[in-house]
């Protein structure tokens, strides 16, 4: 299994229409925090929103 995204900026992630929701409404500009799970390990990313 790959990777899982959990959560943006804080808010749950359960499905891609629930990701959608969250990066659209993260500002534009600023970076986007995604709590990431792989495998049993959990990692913090930021990226950019265009």
């Amino acid at each position: 299994m790959g990777d899982v995204i959990v959560s943006v900026n804080n808010q749950p992630v359960k499905s891609a229409a629930d990701l959608k929701t969250a990066v659209q409404a993260a500002p534009s500009g600023k970076p986007i925090a995604m709590l990431i799970m792989q495998g049993e390990q959990s990692r913090f990313i930021a990226v950019n929103k265009p």
